[in-house]
């Protein structure tokens, strides 16, 4: 894999005119970056050797007045951890004597065709950085930083031996653990969605966990900076992304709205991704750890849902024993139109999720675990219409369309 590791000119060498042209050039893309947790997330970087980066920080000791010290931090790549639609993670060893952190992931994205090079990263980066605050990080992989060449961008994050979601899907799960991720996940997405950011790609390998059974602990990784550089050079609209079995109809363009109706007013064009195709995505993955079957286990099936030929899927969550509660969630969240389903942070306050905070996975919950057959729950179902209010600020109400896409000069 070293092949696909090319050093950028960065490099540091005295007598070396086109290696201070190509600093020169890192600095002026740096300065395009305007947003100041972008630049402060920057890491300066130079590539000694194959496999091999080195970052520069100055570091001082708070109580002292000395000068700030340079020092160097080497990370050599151990192996691939994964291979994306649009990036590769790698795990990475620190070469430090006494580091503070001994390994991380580091996520490689290509930036491809020349065309491609003006793209601005300035808002995924700035989202990467924001959501790595401690007000954040109990719901999203944190990032330590980034650095870039001329032929990709590096964002490091921190390493979770337990792995992603996806590994986990053996069994079905019990419903209260199933309610306890799907709750994680909705506040996670009501934080992004709150900034004007949608997923567009939210499945189980995108969901990394860093506790098990029988108390769930999972965060959101892979936010938005990928898919949106591929939609910024090939104008990628309609064109499916992510996987199948979570992608909304719109996605796929098997939804239209009725051209008379409200919805198509306020949606001028549906073909573009919202922030409720994350909510649809939610819907499938509960759907799964209920029952272990996909909702639509094919782009034929969901045509036919999609079209009204074919009703919704209720049979699996019966037999799995869902509750009430639980399938109209599911239901609601799978809704054929996007301006049918809940919000994130409507969804938060759907009866079933408030169970979790009356009921949540105990103890006495590790002999149902892990991945056995779903738990009994005979909770009431509660009418949608009885849910509370909308938030007066509806945090859905920023379209992926309306984010700027170039910066001010």
């Amino acid at each position: 894999h070293g092949n696909s590791f090319i050093p950028p000119q960065t490099r540091r060498e005295p007598h070396a005119e086109s290696e201070k042209r190509g600093e020169t050039s890192v600095k002026q893309r740096r300065q395009r970056f305007v947003s100041d947790l972008v630049r402060d997330s920057w890491m300066e970087t130079t590539f000694p050797e194959d496999d091999v980066v080195c970052h520069v920080s100055f570091e001082s000791n708070p109580n002292s007045r000395q000068r700030r010290v340079r020092k160097e931090h080497r990370w050599r790549r151990c192996r691939k951890l994964g291979v994306g639609t649009y990036g590769t993670v790698w795990l990475e060893e620190s070469q430090d004597l006494y580091p503070h952190v001994k390994l991380r992931a580091v996520k490689e994205i290509g930036k491809g065709l020349n065309e491609c090079r003006n793209i601005d990263y300035n808002r995924e980066l700035e989202a990467i950085a924001k959501f790595s605050h401690p007000n954040y990080v109990h719901c999203f992989v944190k990032s330590l930083g980034w650095y870039e060449n001329e032929s990709a961008i590096f964002i490091t994050m921190e390493y979770h031996e337990k792995g992603d979601l996806q590994k986990y899907l053996t069994k079905k799960f019990p419903e209260t653990e199933a309610r306890t991720i799907t709750s994680q996940l909705l506040e996670a997405l009501c934080y992004m969605h709150d900034n004007g950011f949608a997923h567009r790609d939210l499945k189980p390998g995108n969901i990394l966990v860093m506790e098990t059974s029988p108390i769930w602990w999972v965060k959101v990784c892979d936010f938005g900076i990928s898919k949106r550089a591929q939609e910024e050079s090939t104008a990628l609209r309609t064109t499916a992304i992510g996987t199948k079995y979570y992608q909304a109809p719109e996605v796929c363009g098997m939804y239209s709205p009725d051209p008379t109706s409200e919805e198509a007013h306020e949606e001028a064009d549906d073909t573009v991704y919202g922030v409720s195709v994350d909510i649809w995505a939610l819907g499938a993955i509960t759907y799964y750890l209920v029952t272990k079957q996909h909702a639509f286990g094919s782009l034929q099936a969901l045509g036919k849902y999609a079209t009204k030929r074919q009703s919704f899927p209720i049979q699996p969550l019966v037999e799995a024993g869902a509750s009430d509660s639980c399938k109209d969630l599911v239901r609601q969240m799978l809704a054929v139109s996007p301006g049918s389903r809940p919000t994130a942070s409507q969804a938060l306050r759907h009866p079933w999720i408030e169970e979790k905070f009356i009921s949540s996975p105990s103890e006495d919950d590790a002999t149902d675990s892990p991945w056995s057959s779903p738990l009994s729950d005979n909770t009431n179902p509660v009418p949608r219409n009885s849910w509370p209010t909308p938030l007066s600020e509806d945090v859905d109400s920023v379209p992926s369309n309306t984010w700027p896409t170039t910066l001010e000069k």
